[in-house]
């Protein structure tokens, strides 16, 4: 799942260092770091298709760790489709008459 969030409105007096993202699956009690991140936004992997999930996100500088922000809403982790591509070495390619071009991908 790709998460982005915005920067908190104040620092505590110290640069941000870095976020922990963190994630709850349905029905547990319990969090875990899921990823940390340099920037507002992340990518978790890992998840069980079907599987509704919860995150909120954590700033962090030299002065500690700020109170978790949750995020929109629970997401429920799908396998992610993407259309086959692939990229010919040649544009053209020439082949006598009845014989067969093979090309494998």
């Amino acid at each position: 799942v790709s998460l982005m969030w915005e920067k908190p409105d104040h620092d505590g007096g110290s640069r941000i260092m870095g976020y922990l993202v963190e994630m709850q699956p349905k029905g547990s009690e319990k969090w875990g770091v899921a990823t940390q991140s340099k920037t507002c936004d992340a990518v978790v992997s890992g998840l069980s298709s079907g599987q509704e999930y919860l995150f909120r996100v954590i700033a962090f500088n030299e002065k500690g760790k700020s109170d978790p922000r949750l995020l929109a809403v629970p997401v429920i982790a799908k396998d992610q489709s993407i259309a086959p591509d692939f990229r010919l070495l040649f544009n053209t390619y020439s082949v006598q008459a009845g014989e067969t071009l093979k090309i494998e991908v």
